[in-house]
């Protein structure tokens, strides 16, 4: 398991989430925040604040450019992120979507993944999750973004799809 700091209960929130159970997980979506000096923090006080209005941050995962991996939402809340959000679990990495990843958060993604995926599947009586349920967020919604760029497009591609 990829070690993770949890930071949820810390962040600044407008209005608590209700908790929902994790059985209701159908996909995990990745984003990149599109800004290169972007904080787990700094990302939750400008989703709860005047531009956006949002109640929490909106992503349950924060991996920053040194690959640290916060979990800055609890599991059981729901994330804003990619309607329907409801079903969906949201990872984020820092960085621009044009540009590539950091080297250290490349190499960390196949393990960030499988962490996020063994959490979500705690206790699922359902069939489990696995890669094929994890998608860039342009690929969750297309034509509305370009989010998460095309190097966490290729790599989610190239992990769902392993040379054989």
């Amino acid at each position: 398991m990829y070690p993770i700091v949890d930071i949820a209960r810390s962040l600044p929130i407008a209005r608590p989430g209700k908790d929902f159970p994790l059985e209701r997980f159908e996909a995990l979506i990745v984003h990149k925040t599109d800004a290169d000096g972007s904080t787990a923090r700094g990302t939750a006080e400008f989703h709860i604040g005047p531009e956006r209005k949002w109640s929490h941050i909106a992503y349950h995962f924060y991996l920053d450019k040194a690959a640290v991996l916060y979990q800055t939402l609890p599991l059981s809340w729901i994330g804003i992120h990619a309607p329907p959000n409801y079903s969906r679990c949201g990872l984020v990495l820092v960085g621009k979507c044009s540009g590539p990843m950091t080297p250290t958060q490349s190499a960390a993604l196949p393990e960030v993944l499988a962490t996020i995926l063994a959490l979500m599947n705690q206790g699922r009586s359902k069939a489990p999750l696995t890669l094929a349920q994890v998608q860039g967020h342009l690929e969750a919604m297309p034509g509305h973004t370009d989010c998460p760029g095309d190097d966490v497009l290729k790599a989610l591609y190239s992990l769902r799809h392993p040379q054989t």
